[in-house]
């Protein structure tokens, strides 16, 4: 990332900002955020050019001019302050720190004893060549810097033609013919893939009870819930020694988004009806910030400890504003269900908006089974 583009990101966040909220410590963090790893003195002077950008750009009051000067005397204070949280994990980031020119020349090293330790002649050939590679000028960015040789690197480009095709064998190996009877099939969904008058759910559409199914079509479902269970519970992944290893996106993609294809499958509305799975971003807009009189509105969560009521029925909260936000719905015609597990315990909740829009909350269901995730698809199938 380059300094300009950082420079220019943070002037344009500092612009938003209401006056309140301008300090050192909100651009630092917004300048971590983006580059975990940099140096404090190259963004105290992208912090500086940021400031110098924004006073000359915009017109603004006393007040918010001298929080302004306060940004670079505070400056120092703030990141060391913010970079320790970094450190110690309070303020977390998902981007892998870069290598040091040490941990680049040991990786180098490395990779040096391994060709040596070969004896064909393309591992030769490529240790001529790193030895004559300038490994000073190898980032983190380089595959090379982390012992990889990438087929498009100068390393394989300087390879005699012989010895260049015999390291890109492996990759030639694996390049699958398309058979005839795979490409005929695909044409064929091309061809025949409706564009126009795809069935869409009636928007007209009320619940009348009809669609509580059979005990046979539950029976049906909780087979394909048992199927479903069987693959999750035979994967070693949620195996004892390693189940509290695994985060809430393991969690959800591998147990709870199979567990809700089984129990939907086959529903009711046919073609008409699909199963999405998705999450917001955690604050993409204002909306999502709540308004102060409903109760802000979280992603998914996973129930623990106390409280577990109140987390519950803001989510369904949640899932009530933006169900209405998107389509006026017929009053008690709309219910958000919340499911809490815990232990052998379920709780069904469920949020109902009325005739004069009072938003009312009922525990239609308490029930205590050996089965847990068999009740909970099942139920949802008959509400």
């Amino acid at each position: 990332m380059s300094s300009d583009y950082l420079c220019v990101k943070i002037a344009e966040y500092l612009s938003g900002l209401k006056t309140e909220h301008i300090m050192a410590a909100t651009l630092i963090y917004q300048g971590l955020e983006e580059n975990p790893w940099i140096s404090k003195n190259e963004l105290r002077g992208i912090v500086d050019r940021a400031v110098n950008l924004v006073q000359r750009s915009t017109t603004m009051d006393f007040e918010r001019s001298g929080r302004l000067i306060q940004i670079i005397p505070q400056f120092d204070i703030a990141f060391d302050s913010i970079h320790n949280l970094l450190d110690v994990g309070i303020i977390k980031t998902n981007k892998e720190k870069p290598l040091t020119s040490e941990q680049i020349n040991y990786n180098i090293n490395k990779l040096r004893g391994k060709l040596a330790n070969g004896t064909s002649k393309l591992y030769q050939e490529l240790i001529v060549i790193l030895n004559d590679a300038s490994i000073s000028e190898l980032t983190w960015r380089d595959p090379l810097a982390s012992q990889v040789i990438s087929a498009e690197s100068e390393l394989i480009k300087r390879l005699s033609n012989k010895q260049r095709k015999q390291f890109m064998k492996p990759a030639k190996e694996m390049m699958p013919e398309m058979p005839p009877m795979i490409q005929e099939e695909c044409n064929e969904f091309v061809s025949n893939f409706p564009t126009r008058g795809v069935s869409r759910l009636p928007h007209g559409l009320s619940h009348t009870g009809d669609w509580k199914e059979s005990e046979e079509k539950l029976n049906e479902v909780a087979i394909n819930i048992l199927g479903a269970l069987k693959d999750i519970w035979c994967n070693p992944a949620f195996h004892p020694e390693f189940v509290e290893t695994l985060n809430e996106g393991t969690y959800v993609n591998n147990v709870v988004v199979p567990l809700i294809h089984a129990a939907l499958f086959n529903n009711p509305f046919g073609e008409s009806a699909f199963i999405t799975t998705f999450e917001r971003q955690s604050n993409a807009s204002a909306d999502r910030r709540g308004d102060g009189k409903m109760g802000r509105r979280p992603d998914i969560m996973f129930q623990k400890g106390d409280d577990d009521d109140v987390k519950l029925w803001r989510e369904a909260n949640d899932g009530m504003f933006w169900a209405h936000k998107s389509r006026r719905l017929e009053k008690g015609q709309f219910g958000i269900i919340g499911i809490q597990v815990l232990g052998r315990m379920l709780r069904l909740n469920v949020l109902i908006r009325d005739d004069v829009e009072l938003t009312c909350q009922y525990y239609a269901v308490l029930a205590y089974e050996d089965q847990v995730e068999i009740w909970v698809v099942q139920l949802c199938r008959l509400i």
